[in-house]
């Protein structure tokens, strides 16, 4: 028991509706220290300081958003601020927002804000990597095939889902005369 992570039981309480204050947290670590269990009490500390990070990051990067003129929004602009919103469930809407507002201003002809689909890892939700495959396909948008077929994969694995991954994999194998790539991390996902 001594030996277990603490950050999955943390993040398992977090996703159950829970939250956390800096005062608990605090509090919680002390907790941790007095019966000598350091290495569980730096983890929460080190959970904390990335949320903390990632809550002042995302502020500050809205702050700045919100600072430029709309006619200097481009591509780049918004594919930015997709990536901070595709690393949290809890900004889902913000995410899936922007993509929308990208679509309304024709600004989805690179591959960059459908390799955002790590949201729908982090949910789960293996239907909506479909979608945007095929809205991807749909538009015509160049690719790096390797890069697009291993976050895929790396989504069904999340779910998990091993029928998705295997069409999938029947797919690339099918469509391509090239023997597909798979990067290690995907690799490992997978298993």
């Amino acid at each position: 028991f001594l030996r277990r992570e603490v950050t999955p039981v943390l993040d398992e309480w977090l996703k159950q509706g829970n939250e956390t204050n800096p005062t608990d947290q605090r509090a919680v670590i002390n907790a941790l220290c007095e019966p000598q269990r350091y290495d569980h009490a730096l983890q929460v500390s080190v959970s904390s300081i990335y949320k903390y990070i990632y809550d002042l990051g995302l502020s500050e990067a809205e702050k700045f958003f919100k600072s430029i003129p709309e006619n200097m929004k481009d591509d780049a602009v918004y594919t930015t601020q997709l990536s901070f919103y595709t690393m949290s469930k809890k900004t889902r809407h913000e995410a899936e927002a922007t993509y929308e507002k990208m679509k309304e201003k024709d600004l989805l002809f690179k591959p960059n804000p459908y390799y955002k689909i790590s949201l729908y890892f982090l949910l789960g939700e293996a239907n909506m990597v479909n979608e945007v495959l095929r809205q991807m396909e749909e538009n015509g948008v160049v690719h790096d095939k390797t890069l697009t077929e291993n976050n895929v994969l790396k989504a069904y694995a999340s779910v998990p889902d091993v029928e998705a991954m295997e069409k999938f994999l029947k797919r690339i194998e099918d469509e391509t005369t090239t023997p597909f790539a798979l990067a290690w991390q995907t690799g490992i996902s997978m298993a």
